[in-house]
């Protein structure tokens, strides 16, 4: 027998080698098996280009084309993909060759690796040509490429990715037999994503066009589901054949929905019968018949289907016909279904009977009907295990429930198992709960409801599956866990997962997205920056076909935003730019990387970014990026264009929060009035109105409305509880205890009220009210889970802060309250109060390390002294070895309402506590200290986290800080820093002698500065005599203990005036050089009494016997207190003093009181064109030189430094006794104090200063050497110079 040679590569080279060096195959065109032969063995060989050559050889050639044709039907499927598609684009390539061509590029496409698929346009171009035209393929390969399309769809279906079925179908198919059945999935996948209209069109287009029984029976089944029941009809009714007994079905509900209930019946009476016949038939398709049993059975048929199945198994040689049909399987399937379902109405009768003696309290009988269907078992019943549950655990049967869960716990289904934790829960039975997820199958563990569960019932139960083993269990499972993000969330909200829990999820076979995903949350939760940062960086490293996973897009949102919470600014910025080209850059993903831009100063570059991406935000957030980005004015400008009292409540509300963050308290209260007036507010809502009021100088307002508000809105429960909240905040009331007492017994079935209390207290960071209300409500919150964490919060500050519970009682909380801030500085400064060690260095020769402390450098007294106190800093006329402005944070543009842009260029290090923790490199916090202060209101507490550490930087010999919260909070944070010396630089008035705002911030401080000055670290000087002795009296401390340094004076900006400026300005408001000027420099707010400046420059004016003030002045005045000035003798103050022809008045400074005082110089015919409102300016020394004489109507002052300013440009001045006024002045030479307040007295002086032209010559003189020589800056630098030197 001949052996067929072996062919190897060698002879396959050498007979490619003898055909091209005899003619090559153009001479053997004739010859098939030659030439597919030589296209074999170029394939084999790895030689494309060969091929390639020789198919534009063979191809030009009948002959060659059938044999190309052939050796592509039988062979192609080994040739690369991307030489078919090369031959695929030849001209000469048509016919049968194309089919076939075409048949292995789609083959192909389809059979991608299903992981990641994402087809190209060009590929779903193709897909959708072949299923638009089947026949571009042979007949053959159609239907098998149809087949496996259709089970790649299947795969891509059943995968979840309906979104790329979608696409590949669109409206770019036209719908036959042929196609329908990949067609289907295109419909399913409508479905999932919920978009009905386009199923019910699609549908409505396709209908009429399918002909075959088997996609009509599916596509009726679709029309069915879609509520397209006069489509079901109009198909069914167009059927010639007998269709199924399911479609039948159908039809008949179809025709039922429609209102046609007799033609219902008639077509399922007639399929029965048709049933009925069949059976009785020879020739009987007993499959068919067997289904349609069972289908009438699933209808609830169930007389009917048992009679059939009756004949059924009656006909004459049905047992031969199964056996021979192999039907064994089906039929016994029918039987069983059957036997199951006359089982199930029998069950079903008992269980509505167990129910109804269950609910009528016989839970005894009630198990005991059940326990026989228990015992001889009867499926997987969701509802007599749950009633069968219920019942047991009633009637006290707790072993048998016990038994039958635990010894079942492997056969129960899902959704059983999900039913009975819902009801071991609601029963308590949180033991069994526990041993049944104990047991349960690990499959089943991997349930959104089962987890939810779980850490529900965890929460009162502590025993059982230990969270890291759950996650074990699930972790472990092949096919990967499916709610393992789920799992974490839900572990992370009820406690800090342990480091084994990252093991844990690494090895699962979840996708990397995912395992990031929960990563991430877990660092979150365990606030570890490191972890954040370490998770952001392998975010940025995930492949392109990792990015593909649906949550990859959440995961790099959640990465960035918290990259930019924790200060990694860099990674934020980095992560945006990187996947900004794979995914449409989410709002999450913008506002990230402005802000970090924001954080890193990176102003232009944020604003650049803003304007390309701000159409992803809405009005309301593109305002609150223009605030960032520091564009105030341009914010101003755009809500004043927008039409507020047209828009809907809620939305100018979102405005009104804006115009709140922008000092616009007027508008904001314009936007609440109405709803505030008709008792429509909550907490927040109302404590807002409140301080706009008190902002406006507007307190007496306030008392009246709150009054008016308590009178006609008490009924309400919460509205009562809401005013006593709010008349305790801003002291508006002393029954706030009753009050909210009373509130709570009006509705003890809302948790929420006491919850409200609760929190409201802990806000306002009084600890001993929120246990007091806390423990008198609790009988009314045992089952709310919000509540039980209250508590939790509440014990746990009142361990640590070592206070007695049983000591907080309603006499306690009324005489003597215990705030959660000052608790905190008593145990800190216990701890830290003692000096550690003396500084080595002598300061008079080296200078030390200083920090300045304030909060802003926004326009005010104490803020222009640490202005210049960094200035002097910088110059070294303040000696320092180093030194560092530690603040709040640096506008972001130069705006005129701070003095940044004076220490602006110098060389300071600034260092702003608002940037994320962590900014400026890590420092450690001793955890007992961090827990401590984490007590405090959420705010104060991240300010002095952040201090801490920048004070531990710095490691400063002195720190002093400015203003009562620096220096209080500022004052700890150096302590606990470690710092040996603190000053605290306090101002004239103590917080309760200022407005009521100041007093509601400041209530806590007395105790706080009690507590920071028995530190021998800690010393506290003034700026007057005058607060020195206010300060002593609040705080009881001897005034001894307290030192003075009066403000300094930059007296180089007011040596060199700018005459002709000066002469220009004059001009400019229309004042002669021989007009006099009485003028005022200061913001016009309540402190300032704008109303009396206004009220003396009427009565000069005015100069008239008769004079009365103008309604709208006189209205203003009396407002505030001032009624009695209306009565004073007129005639004495004119027949006393010479007239003043000449004179105008002008008021410089912005404010609160800006508006409404131009609204009264507007409609006052004696004010208008004399008095000038200038609002801010910058150039306040140039002003000083035009004024003739300086009056200040304030009745709060520090030490005032405008009356120093205008003494040293040689103006005398007048002003009220506020503050430390009188402490400025040499009374009777440099200027005079009037005690009375009284605008008679005040403008009987200002006449005798303006008419004694002796004075005013004098007092040029004397009053800027008594300016420069007290308040100098020589002075002042050799003042502070001592004070740091005293206390290093």
């Amino acid at each position: 027998m001949d052996v067929e040679p072996k062919v190897t590569a060698s002879s396959m080279k050498s007979f490619l080698k003898d055909v091209d060096s005899n003619g090559g195959i153009e001479k053997r065109m004739n010859d098939t098996s030659t030439l597919k032969q030589y296209l074999m063995y170029c394939n084999s060989l790895l030689k494309p280009r060969k091929m390639l050559k020789a198919v534009k050889i063979i191809i030009k050639n009948d002959t060659g084309k059938l044999a190309l044709t052939e050796f592509i039907e039988g062979q192609g499927s080994s040739i690369p993909i991307d030489l078919i598609k090369k031959i695929g684009e030849l001209s000469d390539v048509s016919g049968k060759l194309k089919a076939e061509i075409n048949a292995l590029i789609l083959s192909n496409d389809i059979s991608k690796q299903f992981s990641n698929y994402n087809p190209s346009s060009e590929q779903i171009s193709r897909m959708c040509e072949f299923l638009n035209n089947p026949n571009l393929i042979s007949e053959i390969n159609s239907k098998k490429i149809m087949d496996e399309l259709f089970l790649r769809l299947q795969k891509i279906y059943r995968g979840g990715e309906w979104d790329l079925i979608i696409e590949l179908f669109g409206d770019k198919i036209n719908v036959g037999d042929e196609n329908f059945q990949c067609y289907k999935f295109f419909i399913l996948s409508l479905q999932r994503r919920r978009k009905n209209d386009l199923v019910k069109k699609n549908l409505t287009e396709i209908y009429k066009s399918i002909k075959e029984m088997n996609n009509l029976e599916d596509l009726v089944d679709m029309l069915y589901t879609n509520n397209m029941h006069k489509e079901v009809i109009d198909t069914c009714n167009s059927l010639a054949e007998i269709i199924s007994f399911r479609t039948t079905l159908i039809y008949s509900r179809s025709l039922r929905k429609t209102g046609l209930n007799f033609e219902s019946e008639t077509i399922l009476d007639e399929a029965k019968e048709r049933l009925h016949n069949m059976i009785l038939s020879e020739d009987a398709d007993i499959p068919s018949i067997t289904k349609s049993i069972m289908d009438i059975g699933y209808s609830g048929d169930v007389q009917a289907s048992e009679k059939l199945l009756y004949e059924l198994t009656s006909r004459k040689g049905i047992s031969s016909e199964i056996v021979s049909g192999g039907l064994i399987n089906l039929f016994v399937d029918l039987v069983k279904d059957t036997l199951d379902r006359q089982k199930r109405i029998r069950l079903g009768d008992a269980l509505k009977i167990s129910e109804n003696l269950l609910t009528n309290g016989n839970p005894v009988v009630a198990f005991r009907v059940l326990d026989p269907y228990v015992e001889h078992g009867i499926g997987n019943s969701a509802d007599l295990y749950d009633l069968y549950v219920r019942a047991g655990v009633k009637s006290g049967n707790f072993e048998n429930v016990h038994d039958l869960l635990i010894g079942n716990t492997k056969k129960l289904n899902s959704t059983t198992l999900e039913r009975l934790l819902v009801t071991l829960d609601k029963l308590g039975q949180f033991k069994l709960h526990s041993d049944l997820i104990k047991n349960a199958e690990t499959t089943y563990l991997d349930s959104v409801k089962v987890i939810r569960s779980y850490f529900k019932v965890r929460t009162q139960y502590s025993g059982g599956l230990e969270p890291t083993e759950y996650l074990k269990k699930i972790t472990s499972l092949r096919e990967g866990c499916k709610q393992l993000s789920f799992f974490v969330d839900s572990f992370c909200k009820q406690e800090l997962p342990p480091k084994k829990v990252i093991p844990l999820i690494i090895s699962s076979k979840s996708s990397n997205v995912e395992k990031l995903s929960c990563i991430l949350k877990i660092h979150e939760t365990k606030n570890s920056n490191i972890g954040i940062f370490d998770t952001a960086r392998k975010v940025e490293k995930l492949s392109l076909a990792e990015l593909k996973d649906p949550r990859a897009q959440l995961l790099i949102d959640r990465s960035v935003t918290l990259s930019h919470n924790r200060g990694d600014f860099d990674i934020a910025i980095s992560l945006v730019e990187k996947y900004g080209d794979e995914f449409t850059i989410s709002r999450q993903m913008a506002a990230a990387k402005i802000r970090s831009l924001i954080s890193k100063g990176m102003i232009n570059e944020a604003r650049e970014f803003f304007e390309e991406k701000q159409s992803k935000f809405s009005e309301m957030q593109q305002l609150r990026f223009l605030l960032q980005l520091g564009e105030k004015l341009l914010v101003k400008e755009r809500i004043r264009k927008m039409n507020i009292n047209s828009m809907p409540l809620e939305k100018s509300k979102n405005i009104a929060s804006i115009l709140f963050s922008l000092n616009m308290f007027e508008d904001y209260c314009d936007i609440y009035r109405d709803s505030i007036s008709s008792g429509d507010f909550n907490l927040v809502e109302l404590t807002r109105y409140f301080h706009s009021l008190c902002k406006l100088g507007e307190d007496t307002r306030m008392e009246d409305e709150y009054s008016y508000l308590r009178l006609n809105f008490s009924l309400n429960s919460r509205t009562r509880l809401i005013l006593a909240i709010v008349g305790y905040d801003f002291a508006l009331c002393d029954d706030y205890i009753e009050e909210i007492e009373i509130s709570l017994a009006m509705d003890t079935k809302k948790t929420d009220l006491p919850i409200l209390v609760c929190n409201s207290f802990i806000s306002l960071e009084r600890i001993d009210l929120a246990y007091y209300f806390f423990s008198t409500s609790i009988r009314f919150l045992q089952h709310s889970s919000e509540a039980l964490e209250i508590g939790k919060k509440i014990e746990n500050t009142l361990k640590l802060l070592g206070i007695n519970p049983s000591d907080i009682d309603e006499k306690q909380i009324k005489y003597s309250p215990k705030f959660t801030d000052v608790e905190v500085i008593r145990v800190i400064t216990e701890r830290f109060s003692k000096v550690e060690m003396d500084l080595k260095r002598d300061y008079m020769d080296e200078g030390a390390k200083i920090a300045i402390n304030s909060h802003t450098l926004d326009i005010g007294g104490a803020e222009r002294q640490v202005s210049l106190l960094l200035r002097m800093l910088s110059s070294r006329k303040i000696k320092s070895d180093s030194f560092a402005f530690i603040t709040n944070s640096v506008p972001n543009s130069q705006t005129t309402d701070t003095y940044y842009p004076l220490i602006d260029g110098l060389e300071i290090e600034i260092y702003e506590y608002s940037k994320p923790r962590g900014y400026y490199g890590s420092f450690e916090i001793d955890k007992d200290i961090e827990d401590l202060v984490m007590l405090m209101a959420p705010l104060k507490a991240k300010r002095i986290l952040a201090m801490i550490p920048l004070f531990q930087r710095g490691q400063f010999d002195i720190i002093h800080t400015w203003q009562d919260w620096c220096n209080i909070y500022g004052g700890i944070a150096a302590m606990i820093s470690g710092c040996n010396n603190i000053i605290l630089s306090g101002r004239t008035l103590p917080p309760v002698m200022k407005g009521r705002l100041q007093a509601r911030s400041g209530r806590s401080y007395a105790d706080s500065y009690r507590y920071l000055l028995k530190s021998d670290k800690v010393k506290m000087t003034h700026n007057s005599d005058s607060g020195r002795i206010a300060y002593s009296d609040w705080l009881g401390i001897p005034k001894d203990d307290f030192s003075v340094i009066h403000n300094g004076l930059e007296t180089g900006k007011y040596s060199q005036i700018n005459k002709k400026r000066v002469n220009q300005l004059r001009q400019e408001i229309g004042i002669s050089k021989k007009t006099k000027v009485v003028g005022t420099v200061g913001r016009l707010t309540s402190d300032k009494r704008p109303w009396i400046f206004l009220g003396i420059a009427e009565r000069i004016l005015a100069n008239s016997e008769n004079f009365t003030y103008t309604r709208e002045l006189e209205k203003w005045i009396n407002e505030n207190n001032s009624g009695s000035e209306s009565e004073l003798e007129i005639n004495s103050l004119i027949q006393d003093n010479e007239s003043i022809e000449d004179i105008n008045f002008i008021m410089v400074g912005d404010g609160p009181q800006l508006e409404k005082a131009r609204q009264i110089v507007e409609k006052s015919e004696i004010l208008r064109g004399k008095v000038h409102l200038v609002g801010y300016s910058s150039e306040v020394n140039l002003f000083l030189e035009i004024f003739d004489c300086f009056i200040l109507t304030s009745k709060v002052e520090g030490l005032p430094n405008v009356l120093i300013e205008a003494q040293f440009c040689g103006v005398p001045v007048l002003t009220t006794d506020a503050g430390g006024a009188k402490e400025c002045i040499i009374e009777g030479e440099t200027g005079y104090l009037s005690n009375t307040d009284s605008i008679e007295d005040l403008s009987t002086k200002l006449r005798n200063i303006l008419n004694d032209k002796k004075f005013l010559k004098s007092s040029k003189n004397k009053s800027k050497n008594f300016a420069k020589e007290s308040f100098g800056e020589d002075t002042w630098s050799n003042k502070i110079n001592e004070l740091y030197a005293g206390n290093a």
